[in-house]
């Protein structure tokens, strides 16, 4: 049985997934949220309902999956992202000895590095020209080019990801094969 103790990890809440840091081995597990946890972070879909949150939160999580996979293959775009490690699967999760495992979809996790660095989102320095030319000078790469090989290789959302930035890389996280809005659930249709 595969337990996950969240007292163990820094915790970093994101809109659907916790980010689990192992600060000592510098890895972090992206456990994606259920409908019941306490904090969606105003994604906008708790008002679909357990099934449909779900559901969708899953759909999210295999495109992300399906985008690291692509990412290990490709020798540019891996110089770019986290190690990618594994997917788990846990069967239950504590917070100081409650089981919280309905929080989560214990299926929808994956294992990748922990990078340090200052996060800012992509959009940020893809509109500031000054800051974007100083990475790229110092960082020896063009966002450019590094886009559209994500792109070419079948990662085509970069629209909300964020870039880890610190005195060695630029590390993209938060990434996909598809824009989770074309398979975003509607309130009120079935």
């Amino acid at each position: 049985m595969t337990t996950v103790d969240l007292q163990k990890y820094e915790i970093r809440n994101g809109a659907f997934a916790d980010i689990l840091i192992d600060t000592k081995s510098k890895r972090a597990f992206k456990l994606f949220k259920s409908y019941d946890h306490p904090h969606l972070n105003g994604t906008g879909k708790e008002d679909l309902g357990p099934e449909k949150t779900n559901k969708y939160r899953r759909e999210v999580f295999k495109t992300e999956l399906e985008a690291y996979l692509i990412a290990e293959r490709n020798k540019i775009i891996k110089k770019h992202t986290p190690q990618f490690y594994k997917q788990h699967r846990f069967d239950k999760v504590f917070n100081a000895n409650q089981d919280i495992s309905h929080y989560y979809l214990l299926d929808c996790c994956f294992e990748m590095d922990y990078v340090e660095g200052e996060c800012k989102k992509l959009t940020h320095i893809r509109s500031n020209r000054e800051l974007l030319q100083d990475l790229e000078s110092s960082l020896k790469f063009k966002l450019t080019s590094l886009l559209s090989a994500f792109n070419e290789a079948g990662i085509k959302y970069t629209e909300d990801s964020s870039v880890i930035i610190n005195s060695h890389s630029f590390v993209i996280i938060d990434f996909a094969t598809i824009d989770p809005h074309r398979f975003e659930p509607i309130i009120g249709i079935d």
